[in-house]
């Protein structure tokens, strides 16, 4: 059914509706088609008001205003946005959708979260271009900035695997576990790896040179991320789930940064042994 197409005009006439919110009222006027001389003249020849679309709609029947079935449900729809528009203060234009818009601290709150997680997202590009800036510059090279990338981008990509396996939905809170997992899986890499490239330079193979930064920097690593563990356990207790959620998923990213920089990244750089090994 096209509204427009198979549209078919009561002889009896046609209705204007208007939402006077001043006095909390429906008014409906009745139309009628006349003729002045050769140019036909719309006259509104009546006016119904009421409070509901069902008041109204049994006033137009009873009094005979509407000839067609068509005719009378078009109204009962119209009527019925027209209702809704005065009891929710929704805009109403006759024959066109009703254009509803939250408000209160629902919308608020969606648009505080639609903001952050945008400009945390973009946040997130630029730093993790300005990450591998640094890699490079560091490590003069740009296999392992690349390589040292992996333990960087493994806590997220661990934690949003997570979220998606359970469910549980993007919030702006949750977005800052982002800027908090980089900036810890940064400095466990830096510290790693620089111990390792440096102990390469000095003609080590790559198996003596793991052995050595984990030698050098296991401990520190550790302890530093132990510190951070037993710090959020706090959030465990919060009245709020989000709250319990943030402290959750910290805990696991601190873990993964931890894991991916003393098992995930050597077992990489084992599997390309021969590469690091003809470089030396």
């Amino acid at each position: 059914y096209h509204r427009i197409k198979d549209w078919k005009m009561d002889p009896k006439g046609y209705f204007l509706i208007a939402v006077d919110k001043k006095n909390k009222i429906i008014r409906v006027g009745y139309c009628i088609f006349t003729k002045l001389g050769n140019s036909p003249v719309n006259d509104m020849i009546a006016e119904i008001k009421g409070k509901t679309a069902i008041e109204i709609v049994n006033t137009l029947i009873r009094k005979k205003f509407i000839s067609t079935l068509q005719h009378a449900a078009d109204m009962g729809i119209e009527l019925h946005k027209a209702e809704l528009s005065l009891k929710y203060d929704f805009k109403y234009i006759q024959d066109k959708d009703l254009e509803i818009k939250t408000s209160g601290f629902s919308s608020i709150r969606n648009y505080i979260n639609q903001n952050v997680i945008r400009s945390f997202t973009e946040s997130f590009l630029y730093s993790i271009v300005l990450i591998f800036c640094l890699f490079l510059f560091l490590f003069k090279s740009i296999k392992w900035a690349l390589i040292s990338m992996i333990p960087n981008i493994f806590p997220l990509i661990t934690i949003s695997g997570l979220m998606g396996l359970f469910n549980i939905t993007m919030e702006s809170n949750l977005v800052i576990l982002v800027s908090i997992t980089i900036g810890i899986a940064v400095d466990d890499t830096i510290h790693f790896v620089f111990n390792l490239k440096k102990n390469m330079d000095m003609g080590h193979n790559i198996e003596d040179s793991i052995k050595y930064s984990l030698k050098k920097t296991l401990m520190a690593l550790v302890t530093t991320t132990s510190i951070f563990i037993f710090s959020f356990p706090t959030f465990l207790f919060a009245d709020l789930k989000l709250f319990v959620q943030v402290g959750v998923f910290i805990l696991i990213s601190l873990v993964a940064a931890l894991l991916a920089d003393f098992l995930l990244l050597p077992a990489v750089m084992l599997s390309f042994k021969r590469t690091f090994d003809d470089n030396l």
